[in-house]
């Protein structure tokens, strides 16, 4: 028997998102779970071949379950399953699998899941609907009760990774056939941002794009140069074995901010390789991405907005569109408010941002320009990111408020300036950056969105940080699909 999801044929169809972003929803009337040490109901439907008690492949065979975000394995099933290890985290041993999903159409009130290991937790979605927007937790060899109250058909997906689903038990009249397989098949390649984890952004991003075979692959420590010390493989010498023999009809690229240490010329020479070896292999293929952040954009320095250029000039000279959370879409008909803008006094390194509060500025904290309230020309708006200075001393801020300074306007931000300035040197508005702040859900600053996106351990994100940043790169993804040719 052959798995439902095989490998497609080019050419490819055209890549269309949905019409309208997919918001996490909750399930309305919500089904009542119970959990019980076996099941109550009595017909079973199994997600793999073989028998209940000798199963011989770890994934959905047939034509009852449709499984995406990896590929079903061939293994002997056992209590945590084995899919298909396509993946590759370290230069040592074992590749990886990825996400699973599971989706079937079932017709009936009531059904129990059958689950016999749960590293990381599951998401059950219904009808598009999350019947819990954290993962439902369960120990050990488990049946999980989902009653629905009344009779109807319905979408079922179970999200998870290493999860050992074995199978649905029904009501006997009750029927199961595989759900439909919606959108391309899309891998993203990336670091330890990139998780396989039910949570983690790619599952967020799946959900908006109406997407199910969105693959999250990714290898902590990496970069487009970065291989984790040694340990790993960068992101171009993955592509041969993590892309390619898998045909996807888009490959996302979210990297660089392991790459922030190394020479900029390095970065664009591997960003250009990744992006020419994927559309030389996968005829068709569309490629979009760009560098992924965990940090307020006060934190970047000079070098860090290098490495970033770098990445973009690579992407983009062979063909790839930009999409990064860094940047967010800035265009103008015109010329931009304070375009005009420069430094009227001079700046100190380690010169605060702030009278204490981001909502305060006194000089000589903050910055002051020849701003002019009556001349937009110099005229720079409060929340808007901003970019001072050129060349190795360049850095960016978010302004958070204004104060006055020798009828000047003096603009004040989260955190201190990285570097000095001299009075004259341009100050000019840049594109939005999703996070700002230097806070984190550890360590709130009290301004920013990276009290609630960045985590505790002040480097990744956190679960809610992951479900935005989900949701903003889909919206990144579909603003590009919709204003470019695809083929």
């Amino acid at each position: 028997m052959f798995a439902l999801h095989a490998p497609r044929e080019l050419p490819r169809p055209r890549i269309r998102p949905a019409e309208a972003a997919i918001l996490p929803e909750l399930a309305n009337p919500a089904p009542v779970l119970s959990t019980s040490a076996s099941p109550t109901l009595p017909r079973y439907w199994p997600t793999s071949s073989g028998t209940q008690f000798n199963p011989v492949a770890s994934a959905p065979q047939g034509g009852v379950f449709t499984f995406t975000r990896g590929l079903p394995g061939s293994e002997t099933a056992s209590i945590s399953f084995s899919d298909r290890r396509v993946r590759t985290t370290s230069n040592s041993g074992p590749r990886s699998s990825l996400g699973q999903q599971w989706s079937f159409m079932h017709h009936g009130a009531r059904l129990e899941l059958q689950i016999r290991n749960n590293t990381h937790g599951f998401f059950i979605r219904v009808d598009n609907r999350f019947v819990s927007l954290t993962p439902y937790e369960t120990s050990g060899h488990v049946m999980v009760m989902v009653d629905f109250g009344t009779s109807a058909v319905r979408r079922i997906d179970i999200i998870s990774w290493g999860l050992a689903f074995a199978g649905v038990y029904t009501d006997p009249t009750d029927c199961l056939f595989a759900a439909e397989l919606r959108g391309p098949r899309a891998i993203v390649l990336g670091d330890s941002f990139t998780s396989p984890e039910p949570d983690n952004w790619v599952s967020w991003f799946s959900h908006a794009m109406g997407w199910d075979d969105v693959w999250a692959s990714g290898a902590g420590g990496t970069g487009f140069v970065a291989d984790a010390q040694g340990t790993g493989y960068s992101i171009p010498d993955r592509v041969m074995s993590d892309v390619v023999p898998f045909a996807p009809d888009l490959v996302f690229l979210h990297a660089g901010i392991n790459d922030m240490s190394r020479d900029p010329s390095e970065v664009e020479a591997a960003a250009a390789r990744t992006v020419k070896l994927i559309r030389e292999n996968v005829p068709g293929v569309v490629v979009a991405g760009g560098v992924d952040t965990a940090f307020g954009v006060e934190s970047w320095s000079a070098h860090n907005l290098d490495v970033k250029d770098a990445v973009r000039s690579g992407m983009e000279s062979e063909g790839a569109g930009w999409i990064s959370p860094f940047e967010l879409p800035f265009d103008f008909g015109g010329n931009p408010i304070g375009h005009q803008a420069t430094l009227y006094a001079s700046i100190v390194a380690g010169q605060a941002g702030n009278d204490g509060t981001p909502t305060s500025v006194t000089h000589p904290n903050g910055f002051v320009c020849n701003t002019s309230v009556s001349n937009p020309a110099v005229n720079l708006r409060v929340g808007s990111v901003v970019e001072i200075g050129t060349d190795a001393t360049r850095e960016r801020v978010a302004i958070t408020c204004t104060g006055y300074h020798h009828a000047r306007v003096a603009y004040g931000f989260d955190g201190a300036m990285q570097y000095d300035h001299a009075p004259g040197e341009p100050v000019r508005e840049v594109a939005p950056c999703f996070v700002t702040g230097q806070g984190s859900t550890a360590a709130p600053s009290g301004w920013g969105s990276a009290d609630r996106y960045v985590g505790a351990d002040s480097f990744h994100y956190s679960p809610e940080g992951h479900m935005a940043l989900g949701i903003v790169n889909a919206s990144l993804l579909r603003h590009h699909l919709r204003g470019r040719a695809l083929i």
